[in-house]
């Protein structure tokens, strides 16, 4: 664990938990093909949605699920424990469209625009 696991409540060990089905069932099988290839497939994605891993710190009013900090440290972590490092997945692009100071936004609310919003949303899917 790390020095944050004291702040860790029983919703963030449910999020590992769900993380690390994720990595160990849709990712660590195919992660070599993918990085010999160069790609990663759109489907995963999508299953990444499904499991509830995109836009973790976004809030709710567009589309996240408004999480702590500390979701994204997990989604991290979990990648990290999976070996499922390299240029082409996926994490730095989640905390990139998770979080109010990512990109080049002038402030929150310019981040946090309804055009910038569905641009990630489609540039994820």
């Amino acid at each position: 664990m790390t020095a944050l696991a004291a702040h860790y409540t029983p919703e963030h060990q449910m999020f590992r938990d769900t993380c690390r089905r994720f990595f160990d069932k849709e990712v660590v099988p195919f992660h070599m093909a993918w990085e010999e290839d160069g790609i990663v497939p759109r489907a995963l994605w999508r299953k990444a949605g499904e499991y509830g891993l995109l836009g973790v710190t976004m809030p709710e009013e567009y589309g996240g699920s408004g999480g702590d900090f500390l979701y994204s440290a997990i989604l991290i972590e979990e990648q990290g424990r999976a070996i499922a490092s390299g240029r082409v997945l996926f994490p730095a692009a989640i905390r990139m469209a998770s979080t109010p100071d990512s990109g080049n936004a002038s402030s929150t609310t310019d981040c946090w625009s309804t055009k910038r919003s569905e641009t990630w949303s489609s540039w994820a899917l």
